[in-house]
């Protein structure tokens, strides 16, 4: 946890106004963050159903981290 403290510090200090995802640096779907996150936690994520489509679009996005600063977040559900 301590990489998103040093994010957060890092977008303080900067002239940047808006949302950003502070994630991980390879892309992760909601579907695979879902269950990660449950299974961290120790919850059922039965309830967690994958949308099927032929292309998923719906991942968090962190290339606005990359290109604008510099600290490194590393995985933190083990992938």
């Amino acid at each position: 946890m301590n990489e998103l403290a040093e994010a957060i510090i890092e977008l303080a200090g900067s002239d940047y106004v808006g949302i950003m995802n502070v994630s991980e640096d390879d892309p992760i779907s909601h579907y695979d963050f879902n269950k990660a996150l449950c299974k961290r936690y120790g919850w059922d994520d039965s309830c967690v159903v994958a949308n099927e489509e032929t292309e998923n679009i719906y991942f968090f996005d962190n290339s606005l981290r990359k290109r604008l600063l510099k600290t490194k977040i590393t995985s933190c559900f083990g992938r």
